[in-house]
C-alpha cells in the first residue's frame, strides 16, 4: 500500500466534520435561532473551519509551517465552538440563574439585533433578584419548538 495515499487522521477528522455540516446542517439551525449573531459568526466559522485543510496541504507541501497548521486547528475549534455556543445557551439552562445574563444578551442581541432589540431588553429585568424561588427562564429563539 503506497504510504502518500493512506490518509492522516486530521485528514478523516475534517472530512468527518465537513461531512456532518454538509448532511446534518446544524449550522443551519444555529443560524436560524441567533440570526443576528449567527450571521456575523458563519462566515468566520467557514473561513476558519477551512484554514486547517489549506494549511496541511501547505505544510505538507513545503515541509515546513506546523506552528501555523497547529494554530489553524486551535482557531476552528474556537470558531466553530463561538458559533454553536449561543444555540446551546438558549435551548438549555433553563433553571441557571448564573447564565441570566448571557442568555438574556443572546436573547435581545442574536434573536432580535435589528433595532428591536431594546423592546425584549426593556421586558426583562437586567438581573434577577437576590430572593429568586422556581427561577426558569426559556428562550427559544426564532425557531419555534
Amino acid at each position: 500500500m503506497d504510504n502518500s495515499k493512506k490518509r492522516s487522521p486530521w485528514q478523516i477528522a475534517n472530512a468527518t466534520v465537513l461531512l456532518l455540516h454538509l448532511v446534518l446542517p446544524v449550522w443551519l439551525v444555529a443560524w436560524m435561532y441567533t440570526p443576528a449573531i449567527s450571521s456575523i459568526l458563519l462566515p468566520v466559522m467557514m473561513i476558519c473551519g477551512l484554514l486547517p485543510g489549506v494549511c496541511s496541504k501547505l505544510v505538507k507541501k513545503f515541509q515546513k509551517g506546523k506552528g501555523l497548521l497547529i494554530a489553524s486547528r486551535v482557531l476552528a475549534v474556537f470558531a466553530i465552538t463561538a458559533f454553536y455556543t449561543p444555540l446551546v445557551v438558549l435551548r438549555s439552562a433553563k433553571e441557571v440563574q448564573l447564565l441570566y445574563p448571557l442568555k438574556r444578551f443572546l436573547y435581545t442581541y442574536g434573536v432580535y439585533g435589528d433595532g428591536r432589540s431594546g423592546i425584549y431588553e426593556a421586558l426583562l429585568p437586567e438581573q434577577l433578584p437576590d430572593a429568586c424561588t422556581g427561577y426558569r427562564f426559556r428562550t427559544q429563539g426564532t425557531l419555534s419548538a
